[in-house]
């Protein structure tokens, strides 16, 4: 386990020009608050989510037969967040090991009038599966924040095992207040995938705007800290070619999340 928190030279290179970028961005685009900086100190602040949900669904390939539990934990500072996520297989007694996967995330987030801008570097761990090599991606996350729908669009390259691996995402958010600890969530949106991508996760196809998806989700404030987040998913294989590669082409999910800040 030691081996996977130990960066290489290059990896650590690369997040030194991560974080070096996206701090020139917000240092040229965002207004100076130092003065309340320095008043309010620092702040840092996390969270826990832990989610049991009928599949785990990515990019719309089932990767598990049946029930998970995904885990994660996060802290933030100063725009950043580094989080821990976890994949637990509980639905399959052939899936060895059960605990498959770990993610390790770096995100920066900033904003620019009304556009919201994420830069992520994540790296993909996949104990004891020599079919499942690890590696890790650089995305790009834009949002603008209209009253009722927020358009979206996600750039994601792949860095490590699959590199030049590309996947593209493009919807629209939507958030409703349904009472003061009550709240309803929905999101609609199409991907696409390079030859590479498509060549590493699915099989002998080429580049295609390849999935529509939906899913929605109420989130119920249960604490002053606490949510209760049940929710429910759709993804569709829209491309021919795609659709014959793969067992099931539609897939559904739903599960309820329990998390909290501290």
């Amino acid at each position: 386990m030691v081996a996977f928190l130990i960066l290489s030279a290059r990896k650590i290179s690369i997040l030194a020009i991560f974080l070096w970028a996206v701090m020139a961005y917000d240092t040229t685009f965002s207004q100076a608050t130092v003065e309340n900086d320095t008043d309010s100190g620092t702040h840092i602040t996390g969270g826990f989510e832990s989610d049991f949900a009928s599949k785990y669904v990515w990019r719309g390939l089932a990767f598990s037969s049946g029930a998970v539990t995904q885990n994660s934990i996060w802290i933030s500072e100063w725009g950043l967040t580094g989080s821990v996520w976890s994949n637990y297989d509980v639905g399959s007694r052939v899936v060895h090991p059960r605990l498959n996967e770990f993610d390790f995330s770096l995100d920066y987030e900033s904003s620019f009038h009304k556009f919201d801008i994420q830069s992520s570097l994540q790296s993909y761990v996949y104990p004891d599966q020599a079919d499942a090599p690890s590696t890790g991606e650089f995305s790009i996350n834009l949002s603008y924040g209209f009253p009722i729908l927020q358009p979206f669009t996600i750039q994601t390259f792949d860095l490590k095992a699959y590199r030049g691996a590309y996947f593209g995402e493009f919807g629209f958010k939507a958030n409703h207040d349904i009472s003061e600890k009550l709240s309803a969530d929905l999101t609609i949106e199409m991907g696409w995938g390079s030859k590479k991508f498509n060549q590493a996760y699915i099989g002998d196809v080429g580049s295609a705007i390849e999935l529509a998806s939906s899913q929605g989700e109420l989130t119920w404030s249960l604490l002053k800290s606490l949510y209760l987040q049940p929710h429910l998913g759709v993804t569709t294989l829209i491309n021919r070619d795609i659709r014959a590669q793969v067992e099931k082409a539609t897939l559904y999910q739903f599960g309820a999340a329990l998390g909290g800040d501290f």
